[in-house]
């Protein structure tokens, strides 16, 4: 809606602000101004201020609502406005009113005839107020209603009276008739009838032939309360939406349909010298809920949802002082309820339409008093995720997986009876998949191969979840929480300038090891497997894993039948470990146990030892007898070959290990190095029995 600064001063004093000041509060307030423009006018400069209003706003569809809106926001007292209404209100009483009931008519609507009208033009000043709203201009009756439209945002409807004649009360209805639009579509409508003369479509538009003109003498004045599901409907199917339908569907009230006639009245005889008014006939649709509505409002609530506003540079709550005064500028009555914390407030009937709740109320305070004056502290939040233990174990080891190059999946807990029967479902949702899983190695293992077939080959993976087990002493199914993995298979280089090989069964063991590094205090592998995993892993190369003699977990290579079944490359490996073990048994430190110390400028010397053993004897219980010898030159020892065969007896191997010696404060000599490597053989053999070559 287009609005002239000429005439919105006209009812407001607005010498103190400028119109891009007002545009920037009207928009913080909810009435956003589109654009701002200037017009010349009988010689006169005029700012055009293109007001956009919310729907529910149905208040602002008039010059006089938004007079209301600017006195409330700029504190300003609306002591011209007032004074139009109550003039309004007394020209009514010297007038002859008929008020009738029409309780079939779904409408309410005030109509007055008038008689002798003389073929005069609009006043210049009608003309200027229409020309700067960019509504057409008729230079007739027209006009003026157009104008009362502007003003009080209520629709007129003039009718041409000259081939129907007087009207009384009775005489207009509203009733429903078939109506057939461009598209020769039949539909039944709520149309105006004066004396059984269809005049026009309810809350659209008159008929072309009872439209008024420069000839009309004598015509009916209308305003009327369309129901909005009637004028969507007669908008919709006539595919017509002008400045009145879309006035009626936003919501109009009975206060502006009373004033907009009267002032419509007395514009025309001050316009029309020779004008014969006639009965003023208002028919009378009774809503006792919109005569005394009024919400309770909690004054404390008010404070706390709006916060505190900055007053002299101290921040403190909005007084009740303050909040009275901002609903006595909105056309509220307030009351003082018995209760001190609470105000009783009656809302006015031009804003019932959208204020229904304590809350609305309370965003109209701070609409007002201004948004941008509450100074809100925002809290501190402590963006620090805090995760219990059991989750921030599991996210170390997904963390870990990860960095050994390692893709989370994730499948379904249920599976084929064909593939595991141990723990069956009563109501499965499909027969095909009716059973828990007890492991996740089947499901990482299809997941290899699927993804080998498809050529991705570099496709290690691990899964977090739930398998099932028998409860023998109920019928519900054990749970446990557990981390199972998959990878190998194929060829890697371990540095540069080696030739390409699978890893084998003691590198893809170092790899649990890293992965359980720093998390539990000591790993004991036994060469040994579930029942479960007979038939998925490797029976020779597959060992179960301990922490403090508490079984935790199984690592092996795929089972060859697996493996030539599903095509799968060889040395491909698996492994599944117990969460709620490793959680129990995980070490409480939380840092490492590590100190560092000086880098030796030193030479070193290294030795090479072959020990022939039994082949139970473990390469571990070897590294544990090096260590707790506790030499201190001795810096490292690795393995570094393992034989069977020629030379070497049935049931035994040969392992080798590789000792560097260095010292931190000198240059070693062999002599040194041979007697502390002699002494370390000669305890070898006497705990193992064993011999060297």
């Amino acid at each position: 809606m287009k609005i002239s600064w000429e005439w919105l001063n006209s009812l407001l004093n607005l010498e103190h602000i400028k119109p891009q000041d007002l545009s920037d509060k009207l928009t913080l307030a909810g009435c956003e101004i589109e654009e701002i423009n200037y017009i010349t006018l009988s010689n006169k400069k005029d700012c055009i201020l293109d007001i956009t209003s919310t729907p529910n706003r149905s208040d602002l569809q008039g010059m006089i609502g938004i007079a209301k809106e600017i006195c409330a926001i700029l504190n300003l007292d609306n002591n011209s406005i007032s004074r139009i209404e109550n003039e309004l209100v007394l020209a009514e009483k010297e007038m002859h009113l008929i008020s009738y009931e029409n309780n079939k008519s779904p409408i309410t609507a005030n109509h007055c005839c008038i008689s002798k009208i003389s073929q005069e033009n609009t006043p210049e000043w009608i003309t200027n107020r229409l020309t700067a709203s960019d509504i057409e201009i008729y230079n007739d009756i027209r006009d003026i209603g157009n104008y009362i439209m502007l003003k009080w945002g209520h629709p007129i409807e003039i009718t041409d009276l000259s081939t129907i004649g007087p009207l009384t009360g009775q005489d207009i209805l509203f009733i429903k008739e078939r109506q057939s639009n461009k598209h020769h579509e039949i539909e039944e409508l709520i149309v105006t009838k004066y004396k059984n003369k269809t005049v026009g479509i309810s809350g659209v538009k008159i008929e072309n032939h009872y439209t008024p003109s420069r000839l009309s003498e004598d015509i009916c004045i209308q305003t009327s309360l369309v129901p909005i599901n009637i004028v969507r409907k007669n908008s919709k199917h006539l595919s017509v939406r002008n400045e009145a339908s879309i006035r009626h569907e936003r919501g109009l009230n009975d206060k502006s349909l009373n004033l907009a006639l009267l002032d419509t009245i007395l514009l025309i005889k001050k316009t029309y010298s020779k004008a014969v008014v006639g009965s003023i006939y208002n028919n009378i649709i009774k809503r006792p809920y919109l005569e005394n509505f009024s919400i309770k409002l909690n004054i404390n609530k008010v404070q706390k949802v709006l916060g505190a506003i900055e007053i002299s540079k101290k921040k403190q709550d909005i007084s009740e002082t303050r909040i009275r005064d901002i609903l006595v500028s909105l056309g509220c009555s307030v009351v003082k309820c018995e209760s001190s914390k609470y105000l009783e407030v009656k809302i006015p009937i031009e804003r019932q339409n959208d204020v229904h709740r304590e809350i609305d109320l309370i965003e109209e305070i701070a609409r007002i008093q201004g948004f941008n004056s509450f100074k809100g502290d925002l809290p501190k939040f402590n963006n620090e995720q805090v995760f219990s233990r059991r989750n921030s174990i599991i996210k170390n080891f997904e963390k870990k997986l990860r960095s050994l190059g390692m893709t989370e999946v994730i499948h379904y807990s249920l599976t084929s009876p064909t593939v595991d029967k141990n723990v069956m479902l009563d109501n499965p949702i499909m027969s095909e998949y009716n059973c828990l899983r007890t492991n996740l190695t089947v499901n990482l293992i299809d997941f290899f191969k699927s993804n080998l077939r498809k050529g991705n080959y570099n496709c290690d993976a691990f899964e977090i979840g739930r398998v099932f087990s028998k409860n023998k002493d109920s019928y519900i199914p054990i749970e446990r929480d557990v981390v199972g993995g998959i990878f190998g298979g194929r060829l890697i280089r371990t540095k540069w300038d080696s030739t390409l090989k699978t890893i084998d069964w003691f590198e893809a063991k170092g790899v649990i090891e890293l992965l359980l590094w720093n998390i539990v205090q000591k790993i004991e592998w036994k060469r040994e497997i579930q029942n479960e995993y007979l038939n998925i892993l490797h029976p020779q190369r597959s060992s179960n894993i301990y922490f403090n003699k508490e079984y935790v977990g199984v690592f092996g290579e795929i089972h060859p039948q697996i493996i030539k079944a599903k095509n799968l490359p060889k040395n491909t490996y698996c492994f599944e470990l117990n969460l709620a073990t490793i959680i129990k048994n995980i070490k409480h430190t939380t840092y490492y146990p590590y100190e560092f110390s000086d880098y030796s400028s030193f030479p070193s010397i290294v030795r090479d030892i072959a020990i022939v053993t039994p082949i139970s004897t473990s390469v571990e219980s070897i590294m544990d007898i090096i260590k707790n010898e506790k030499c201190a030159i001795l810096k490292n020892t690795q393995l570094f070959d393992e034989y069977k065969g020629n030379n070497i007896e049935k049931g035994k191997r040969s392992i080798g290990f590789r000792l560097t010696y260095q010292s931190q404060s000198k240059t070693l000599t062999n002599e040194e190095v041979d007697k502390i490597n002699e002494q370390l053989k000669i305890t070898i053999k006497e705990k193992l029995q064993t011999k060297f070559r």
